[in-house]
């Protein structure tokens, strides 16, 4: 009966030991399971650095010009030129209000004209040229009409406008009130390039009086502002 019963917790011990072992087997392969290999961390790290060097690649390739539009990297400008600057032929444009009569000769009134020079140092001579052509509208009237008068050249001296023009000026008949709306009507086209006065000039020669009533023989100032004057329909 001893030989049983040993033998009895012989087997048990055996059994015991045997599952003890099985399931330290499985908890090593649960183990294994779960750790990443060496293998894994380093295909992990290269998936990682492969999709950086591809980020990276991208950031590159983005310049400033992308984040502006064009092609230099620069914004692009408005589709019109802005007044006074020199155009891409070398041209320069400018929009000048001109004062005209009406044709009773007692009211001045706005013409817009768009000027164009070989360059800006030129436009305040060709916008007074724009005005000796005379009117667009039937209701205005020139007043230097058929005289051939022609613009010598403009002067900018420390600030006032130095305009010189031809003799033939003088064979305008004016009286005060036409010789007063002659000189307006010039100066105010220099105001509009910035000069604050005009000293006339003839043929490069400051004269007393162009046409006898009016003082020429110093810078000339309007007493009106341009925007005082109506502009025609």
């Amino acid at each position: 009966m001893k030989r049983s019963l040993i033998f009895t917790v012989t087997a048990v011990m055996a059994i015991t030991l045997s599952a003890c072992n099985d399931a330290e087997d499985d908890s090593a392969g649960e183990n294994e399971q779960e750790m990443p290999t060496e293998s894994d961390e380093e295909t992990d790290m290269d998936a990682e650095n492969g999709a950086d060097q591809e980020n990276g690649e991208e950031g590159a390739e983005r310049t400033p010009d992308d984040d502006t539009g064009t092609e230099d990297g620069t914004e692009e400008d408005g589709a019109e030129e802005e007044n006074g600057m020199e155009d891409e032929d070398g041209t320069a444009t400018e929009e000048v209000d001109l004062l005209f009569y009406d044709e009773e000769a007692l009211n001045m009134y706005r013409e817009t004209r768009t000027v164009t020079a070989e360059s800006t140092e030129e436009l305040p001579a060709a916008a007074v040229e724009e005005w000796l052509n005379g009117p667009e509208s039937d209701e205005l009237t020139a007043i230097l009409a058929d005289e051939g008068v022609e613009v010598q050249y403009v002067e900018d001296q420390n600030g006032t406008a130095h305009i010189s023009f031809s003799p033939e000026v003088t064979n305008a008949n004016f009286g005060s009130s036409a010789e007063v709306g002659f000189l307006d009507q010039v100066a105010h086209i220099m105001a509009q390039f910035g000069y604050d006065s005009t000293q006339f000039l003839l043929d490069g020669e400051i004269e007393e009086s162009l046409f006898g009533h009016s003082d020429t023989s110093e810078p000339y100032t309007p007493d009106d502002d341009l925007e005082n004057y109506d502009e025609i329909d």
